[in-house]
């Protein structure tokens, strides 16, 4: 077992003139200060631990347990550092403490392994180096940014043992042609293995993305959690205009003022409750609970289909902006809505279907601005001017 021979005890917790506070330095100078144990005092320990998982109900057994887990724990720290340090020439993104803590790991769970089993007849430090090295190779394996299956990991092994070969055969590089004959697999293959290879080794996505400096277009590296972000702002701010003209055309004034103040909308600074809202508009309590059921069916008829059918603010504006409604046409030519409706049974007035009022199956009737325009137009001009 490595073991580091400790210094004066003294002097453990002393401030010494130009000390490195460095985290590894701490670290290596913590490992002085251990001192070693004896093979006996090592199984006594162990033993401990084995008596624990035979007996779990006894809490004075588990609490020993612990305190000796802990200790051998610490009492393989050399060890586990000059594999670490060893490990860590070759480990790509891993320095020599990530590759410390991967190793304790490795010791408690040889440690897990030991006791688990009475009957193991081979060496404790023998299976601690063994369970070391795997959380190594396991931890270096995981680390990279891009994984390859296992058929090309082969492939490259075998594509990096050629080529040692025949450097040392031959004292120069083998080209992919002579490292597929020498495979016997395709030349293909070879490229694609490279390739692949070439790739793992990458330390960031973003250097993917700059990767030629002299392309002709140049992309921000985006990450997907900000292109999802991106995506659901513009969808936001379109439902909002889809909500604004809907709101705006396929209300009436009253039932706009009673949503406004129902839910906060516009100026309102919060949202008020029915009965608020009756006193403000100096209205029954029944009618503003009817105009607002009424309100919010005809918002939910006409936006549920046009979300479900991803239609945006242009599928609104074709249907609303170039039409009046009934109440808007009467207004603007001064007569009663009843006048136009049969302006329209008798087909003196062009009128179109539009977007239900109620969700349901009747449609409201739309009237083309220009025809009502012209018409406004002419009995202005006429002199002639319809009582309500």
């Amino acid at each position: 077992m490595q073991t580091i021979t400790p210094v004066n005890a003294d002097q453990r917790y002393e401030d010494v003139p130009g000390m490195s506070y460095l985290a590894i330095d701490q670290y290596q100078r913590e490992l002085a200060w251990m001192e070693p144990l004896s093979d006996e005092q090592q199984e006594t320990l162990l033993g401990r631990v084995a008596r624990a998982k035979r007996f779990p109900e006894n809490a004075h057994y588990a609490l020993l347990a612990r305190d000796a887990h802990d200790c051998l724990v610490g009492q393989y720290q050399p060890l586990v550092f000059k594999m670490a340090r060893r490990w860590a020439r070759f480990s790509e993104g891993m320095d020599a403490l990530d590759l410390v803590n991967e190793g304790s790991i490795g010791v408690m769970e040889a440690i897990d392994r030991y006791s688990r089993y009475p009957d193991y007849h081979g060496r404790f430090p023998l299976l601690v180096t063994f369970c070391i090295r795997n959380a190594f190779v396991e931890a270096c394996g995981h680390h990279r940014l891009i994984s390859l299956p296992v058929s090309v990991q082969r492939r490259l092994s075998k594509i990096r043992k050629a080529s040692s070969q025949f450097e040392r055969d031959y004292g120069v590089s083998p080209s992919p042609a002579q490292l597929a004959c020498l495979l016997g697999i395709s030349e293909e293959k070879v490229l694609e293995a490279q390739y692949f290879a070439s790739r793992q080794a990458v330390l960031s996505l973003e250097a993917l993305a700059y990767e030629d400096e002299h392309a002709e277009e140049s992309h921000d590296f985006v990450s997907l959690f900000q292109g999802a972000f991106v995506a659901e702002s513009a969808r936001q701010l379109e439902l909002k205009a889809l909500f604004e003209q809907v709101f705006e055309h396929a209300l009436t004034p009253c039932e706009r003022r009673i949503v406004q103040a129902r839910y906060g909308i516009g100026d309102r600074a919060c949202a008020e409750t029915l009965r608020e809202t009756a006193e403000e508009l100096a209205m029954n309590l029944s009618t503003v609970d009817s105009l607002y059921s009424r309100a919010v069916n005809r918002l939910r008829g006409v936006l549920e289909p046009l979300v479900a059918s991803s239609q945006g603010p242009e599928t609104i504006r074709a249907q609303f902006g170039d039409y009046y409604s009934i109440n808007e046409a009467a207004a603007c030519l001064r007569v009663s809505p009843q006048t136009i409706r049969n302006y329209i049974a008798q087909g003196r007035f062009p009128a179109e279907q539009g977007i239900s009022r109620s969700g349901g199956s009747a449609r409201r009737w739309m009237l083309p601005k220009e025809a009502v325009d012209a018409l406004r137009a002419s009995r202005l001009k006429d002199g002639e001017e319809v009582a309500v």
